[in-house]
């Protein structure tokens, strides 16, 4: 339920989506869900933001690493390798991450995007001013053998 706390342990599988309220050396395998093949390691939002601070103070901002600065986010699916902490729930069931990945493999249709919607378009009328296109030619292709064989 949204709003839950959960205690984390190594081993773990993550129910849902939600946000690190404590940890202790947290790290994550998210490679189920992102690709990502690296450890990603996890804290609350007050340690993440100290050690991006840190890092922006001693001129690193621009040299940092992608994993330099802790995430907050925990995903649903993911798999903790190390270390202990606490979440608290954000999304669960069909919203979280996991569901929304299960929602596109049972081929549930999302609504389309204003993108999908144009390219739609453009498909219909390519292919009506290609049925158009091809009509005509058969009908000049007609005339021509039609002209060559009266005279």
């Amino acid at each position: 339920m949204s709003g839950d706390i959960v205690k984390l342990f190594e081993g773990m599988e993550i129910p849902a989506d939600g946000y690190c309220l404590e940890a202790s050396d947290l790290t994550m395998d998210e490679s189920a869900m992102t690709g990502e093949t690296d450890p990603i390691k996890k804290n609350n939002i007050l340690k993440c933001i100290e050690t991006r601070n840190r890092i922006i103070h001693e001129g690193g901002k621009n040299t940092a690493g992608r994993h330099d600065v802790p995430s907050v986010v925990i995903m649903s699916g993911t798999r903790i390798l190390s270390g202990e902490g606490k979440m608290m729930i954000i999304v669960v069931g069909d919203n979280s991450c996991l569901g929304k990945i299960g929602a596109i493999l049972r081929g549930d249709d999302p609504e389309a995007t204003p993108l999908q919607e144009k390219l739609e378009k453009i498909a219909r009328d390519i292919g009506r001013l290609g049925l158009i296109g091809s009509v005509c030619i058969v009908f000049v292709l007609l005339l021509r053998f039609a002209i060559v064989r009266i005279s």
